[in-house]
């Protein structure tokens, strides 16, 4: 089984780290529809990763909505607490229903709407540290291959 690993914009697929299988990105925000007609992604292990903020966990419930398999990486609330001082502000949020995230990706999606963590609060992929992206990578092979 191939793994899959979709993320949210160019300069984070560019920075993937080597080793990383990388097979694929969205270059635009909202190209999670584009995913929807490549069938053979059922078969895959599909990991997402966008921003942290209210539109990056939109995507991931979109992606999820066609490929329920999908695994989320650096989508919780640890990974901005991480990055406090690298976060910016969202420019409008959305509030849409998000039916597909896990209970930890909804608790941080209400946490954002509700400003819990402040006003907006968003942080662009880019912004995570390199060595949190290698952790996260080496974690989710661990899992892939543990449960194979």
């Amino acid at each position: 089984m191939s793994t899959v690993y979709v993320v949210e914009n160019e300069i984070t697929y560019l920075a993937f780290p080597p080793g990383g299988a990388l097979d694929g990105h969205l270059r635009r925000r909202y190209a999670a529809p584009t995913l929807h007609r490549l069938d053979w992604l059922e078969q895959a292990e599909l990991i997402y990763w966008g921003d942290i903020d209210t539109h990056g966990l939109a995507i991931l419930n979109h992606v999820r909505r066609r490929f329920p398999h999908t695994k989320s990486m650096l989508m919780s609330v640890k990974t901005p607490m991480d990055h406090e001082p690298h976060w910016g502000t969202e420019p409008s949020q959305t509030t849409d229903a998000l039916t597909h995230l896990t209970s930890e990706e909804a608790e941080l999606y209400r946490d954002l709407i509700e400003g819990t963590y402040g006003p907006s609060i968003r942080l662009e992929q880019e912004r995570v540290r390199y060595s949190a992206l290698c952790d996260a990578l080496g974690l989710a092979q661990h899992r892939l291959h543990s449960s194979g």
